[in-house]
């Protein structure tokens, strides 16, 4: 008789252990998918915010000074490009120059350097200008480039 209450004892630890394994997971990926749909949201909120900031530039005015803080501030990762016309004509063109700047962030330094040396009239920004902007979409209504040209 004591082997059969031992035996008994044992089946119904084992299928204790086995249902609470079972809540477990199904608590675990309940928790997971909650986890998962919260984070996408978070994701989708903070590029909301950080196309806002951007927005701001569609249809304005804005200062060189404005861009040049842009351009020091706009990371790599962000995936937006800044176009910059000057007003500087290129020789034999009646066209104004303009300057692609992508990623600066890391490479900072040199470039801001052009940026802000009058004698090169490829990149400078005169920090008192004012440049009228525009804010370029892609096929997902994501900010691809913003396009800056001095008045």
């Amino acid at each position: 008789m004591s082997a059969s209450k031992s035996f008994i004892k044992n089946a119904v630890g084992i299928l204790i252990v086995v249902a609470i394994c079972f809540v477990a997971v199904t608590i675990y990926k309940k928790g997971n998918a909650s986890i998962n749909s919260s984070i996408s949201d978070y994701d989708e909120i903070v590029s909301q915010f950080d196309n806002a900031k951007l927005k701001n530039y569609d249809n304005s005015t804005a200062s060189g000074s404005q861009i040049v803080d842009l351009l020091k501030n706009l990371k790599e990762e962000d995936g937006v490009t800044i176009i910059v016309s000057n007003g500087y004509t290129v020789q034999k063109s009646e066209s104004a120059q303009e300057y692609t700047y992508e990623g600066i962030y890391e490479k900072g330094a040199t470039i801001l350097q052009d940026i802000i040396d009058k004698t090169n009239n490829k990149r400078y920004i005169n920090p008192n200008a004012s440049f009228t902007s525009t804010v370029v979409y892609d096929e997902n209504r994501e900010i691809s480039a913003i396009v800056f040209v001095q008045k």
